[in-house]
């Protein structure tokens, strides 16, 4: 089902408290994810729909390097006030704010070398996917990766 960013964001800022809740489905995706990505080889990580900061506090938890940053962006303020206080220990390394959705990303060209987003696509119209693709490709450094999950049984995990 396609959203609008205006449905988008009034369904997680009401839903953000739950949004958790459904982690035993994406659970074993996530272990995939993880184990292909190579997130202990990257210095600078870029979530497009960070969420609850879940992933977030795993990466920077158990698979970041110590001098890695975290960078997450999501369209509901509940999602960013839910991640803010997840993954405040590692507020010196770790931020995420809110956006509006549009386009582009905010960060500079070849910038990371990670760009991470999980069951965001599917909520995308086509045009919507192939600019967050492109944005991606733009702001990954060489040999960076792309690392996506939907709601399909693969995993994701394009080299740039």
């Amino acid at each position: 089902m396609v959203l609008t960013r205006s449905q988008a964001k009034t369904f997680y800022d009401r839903f953000g408290q739950k949004q958790d809740t459904q982690s035993f489905y994406e659970d074993d995706a996530l272990d995939d994810l993880i184990a292909h990505a190579a997130f202990e080889k990257a210095d600078n990580v870029f979530e497009f729909g960070c969420g609850t900061g879940r992933l977030a506090l795993r990466l920077l938890t158990k698979h970041l390097p110590p001098t890695a940053s975290y960078f997450g962006i999501d369209i509901s303020q509940t999602m960013i006030e839910i991640a803010g206080q997840c993954i405040s220990p590692y507020s010196a390394r770790a931020r995420e704010v809110r956006t509006d959705g549009s386009m582009p990303f905010p960060l500079p060209d070849r910038s990371v070398d990670r760009v991470v987003s999980t069951y965001v696509l599917d909520l995308l119209s086509e045009t919507d996917i192939r600019d967050v693709i492109y944005e991606a490709n733009l702001v990954l450094m060489p040999g960076g990766a792309l690392c996506m999950l939907s709601l399909n049984s693969s995993v994701t995990c394009y080299t740039c």
